[in-house]
């Protein structure tokens, strides 16, 4: 139990947000990285869909003519 106590004193050292070693965002870059990440989710999406569409003709195309 020693252990336990003693690993998460040393998180709680790290991550504090005054005294820690851990340097955390502010909030502007938190808006500006949640920004990237939804535009290259529906961009990733919007190809994943596309190629999708596009093998299901091939196939279909292939199987069924």
């Amino acid at each position: 139990m020693q252990g336990v106590k003693s690993f998460l004193d040393e998180v709680w050292r790290e991550v504090h947000p005054t005294k820690g070693r851990v340097v955390w965002p502010d909030r502007e870059k938190i808006i500006r990285s949640t920004w990237v990440v939804v535009t290259m989710s529906i961009i990733c999406s919007l190809f994943i869909w596309l190629a999708d569409t596009g093998f299901n003709r091939v196939v279909s195309g292939l199987l069924f003519e």
